[in-house]
Formats: structure tokens, C-alpha cells, sequence
């Protein structure tokens, strides 16, 4: 299997008393009290979905991406530098990221 190279979108909003990084690539969220721990969590969800995939060689399981509502909230966002983030798995590469933060009140139904 060739490796695929991937850059990551990421949207970062507060969501009951927590930050919420999500990667609309492959809709996995990271949770924490500050945007950086919320990073954390996210790379540690998607590495442990890229090495699920891998071992089960089903990529499709991978590259699932976010609902619309979540795109519309990073194409609003403000831009941020959060700093890398750190993927373990050689498979997929991780070409950086392109952070935002949305702050309107909330998630707005769909």
C-alpha cells in the first residue's frame, strides 16, 4: 500500500465547558479544557484510526468526512497556529494542518 500524503483541516469550537478539535478529513474529535490538549486527543483518535485501518487494509474506513455544518464552521473560522500535530503511523502522512476557531455561539442545527 502506498503512502498517502494528507493535509488536515481542523476546527476547533467550545462545546459544554470543553474544546472540541475536529478533523473534517476524517471526523474525529479530540476533547479537552485548552485548544492544545484537544489537539492531543485528536492526533491520538487518529492515529489509533490509521493504524485500525491499516492492519485491516480497508482505507475506506479512514477517510470519512465531516458533516457540512462542521466545513461551514472552519470556512468561518478564524485562522489559528496551534503547532503540529504529532501522527505516530507512517501511513498515512501528515502534511500539517490548517487550524481555525469558530466561535458564534455555539453548533447551529442542520
Amino acid at each position: 500500500m502506498s503512502v498517502a500524503r494528507i493535509p488536515l483541516r481542523v476546527v476547533f469550537y467550545y462545546e459544554e465547558d470543553a474544546w472540541v478539535a475536529r478533523c473534517l478529513e476524517f471526523d474525529l474529535i479530540g476533547i479537552g479544557e485548552s485548544q492544545e490538549e484537544a489537539l492531543r486527543m485528536l492526533a491520538e483518535a487518529i492515529e489509533l484510526q490509521a493504524q485500525a485501518t491499516f492492519r485491516s487494509g480497508n482505507v475506506d474506513n479512514l477517510y470519512s468526512p465531516a458533516e457540512g455544518k462542521y466545513l461551514a464552521m472552519w470556512a468561518r473560522g478564524r485562522h489559528l497556529a496551534v503547532g503540529e500535530l504529532q501522527i505516530q503511523s507512517n501511513e498515512p502522512a501528515i502534511e500539517g494542518i490548517d487550524a481555525r476557531e469558530f466561535c458564534d455561539g455555539g453548533l447551529q442545527s442542520a
